[in-house]
C-alpha cells in the first residue's frame, strides 16, 4: 500500500470534498475564507482533511449561579442565534465543559450543541 499523498486542496476541487461526511449533507465550506489540508489515496480518493478557517466563537457563556434558568439560558441563545444570522454567520464554535453547561442552564438548550469526545 503506497502511502497517502499530503496536499493542499485547491478551491477549484473542494466539489470533490461532497463524497465526505458532513460536507456530503451539510454542503461545501466557504471557499474564500478556507483552506483544506488533504490526504489523497492513490485512486485520487480524499480519505483524511484538516481545516484552517475564519469562525466564530461564542464564548465565552456566563450567567450569575443566582439567576442561571433554563429560561434565560434560551433567551440568550436565542439573542445570539439571532446576532448570528443578522451578520451572516452559518457556523460558530464554542467550547464548554459539560459541567459549565449545567451550571450556566444550558444542559436544557439542545438545540445546535454538538457534543464532542
Amino acid at each position: 500500500m503506497s502511502q497517502p499523498t499530503i496536499r493542499e486542496l485547491a478551491s477549484s476541487e473542494y466539489g470533490a470534498l461532497l463524497r465526505t461526511p458532513p460536507f456530503d449533507t451539510l454542503g461545501l465550506p466557504d471557499a474564500t475564507s478556507s483552506r483544506v489540508l488533504i490526504a489523497q489515496a492513490a485512486d485520487g480518493g480524499i480519505i483524511g482533511y484538516w481545516f484552517l478557517h475564519a469562525a466564530l466563537h461564542v464564548e465565552p457563556f456566563w450567567l450569575h449561579p443566582e439567576h442561571s434558568t433554563p429560561q434565560l439560558a434560551r433567551r440568550m441563545w436565542d439573542g445570539i442565534r439571532a446576532m448570528m444570522e443578522q451578520s451572516g454567520a452559518q457556523v460558530a464554535h464554542a467550547v464548554i465543559p459539560d459541567d459549565a453547561l449545567v451550571t450556566a442552564g444550558m444542559a436544557h438548550v439542545h438545540v445546535a450543541i454538538a457534543t464532542q469526545p
